[in-house]
């Protein structure tokens, strides 16, 4: 069984585990009414979708001919890891479509279930032997586009808000010689004339968490412009909620090493 599967079948099995068909939990997979008969709904490239605080399912069924279907499985998933990234992955499928009865095969797997009206529900049997459930409600692709937006909407202000409490935790270690360098958010190496420069609403807090979190001490330093010898910047990117760039002469041999330490190289 190939990943894809196995992520598939996870996903699934999340958002029948969140539904009312299958769970105690109390969050109810959520999707929205539109046109009554099927043909219409087809017509207007309408599909199925279910959705939670971390899944959306969306199964659109594009061709239905001589009893045979095929369409698109499109899921979306917010890791757990608030730090990663929301990925999407459609994949086609195929089946078949009798009065009510709807068998679809996607990613070698089997579902079956019945198409009613505005409703599109799903079994399949797990790896354990039982039998699971999920409930789509017909929706537009513009709804499933609202609810990845509020899936995405809902991931950032998680990630922001993880990200200010790892800041503010590491900003606290900050010594008080680390806070008053990072007055002008530029710092650097008594032994190296090289500089880091943090730029960003957070970036005084930030560039003490980051001071607080090497174990080299840094000092602060004017911009790599005011200094004399030509600077070169050797990387950039985004520590915790700061725009970063690390500048330093020819050599770079100190630029590079925290360009490696940020993570950067």
């Amino acid at each position: 069984m190939g990943r894809l599967l196995w992520l598939l079948l996870a996903f699934v099995l999340t958002l029948a585990a969140c539904s009312n068909t299958s769970s105690t939990d109390g969050e109810n997979l959520s999707g929205a009414s539109a046109t009554p008969t099927r043909a219409a709904a087809l017509e207007r490239e309408q599909g199925y979708l279910a959705n939670n605080s971390q899944r959306i399912l969306y199964v659109r069924i594009d061709e239905v001919r001589d009893g045979q279907i095929s369409g698109s499985w499109l899921q979306t998933d917010a890791p757990s890891d608030v730090a990663a990234e929301i990925r999407s992955q459609e994949v086609p499928f195929s089946g078949s479509l009798s009065d009510d009865d709807v068998v679809i095969l996607v990613a070698g797997e089997r579902f079956s279930g019945e198409l009613s009206g505005e409703t599109l529900t799903l079994n399949w049997t797990d790896a354990d032997g039982f039998i699971r459930t999920v409930e789509l409600r017909e929706a537009t692709a513009n709804e499933h586009n609202e609810a990845v937006a509020h899936l995405r909407t809902t991931a950032d202000e998680a990630r922001a808000r993880a990200i200010d409490e790892q800041a503010a935790k590491l900003a606290g270690q900050a010594t008080a010689d680390e806070v008053a360098a990072c007055a002008s958010a530029t710092l650097g190496l008594a032994e190296a004339n090289m500089v880091v420069a943090f730029d960003g609403p957070q970036r005084q807090r930030d560039c003490a968490a980051f001071a607080a979190s090497s174990a080299e001490s840094y000092q602060g330093r004017p911009s790599s412009t005011t200094l004399a010898e030509p600077f070169y910047k050797v990387c950039e990117g985004t520590y915790l909620a700061s725009s970063v760039v690390v500048w330093d002469t020819g050599v770079a041999i100190y630029g590079s090493n925290v360009c490696r330490v940020l993570g950067f190289q």
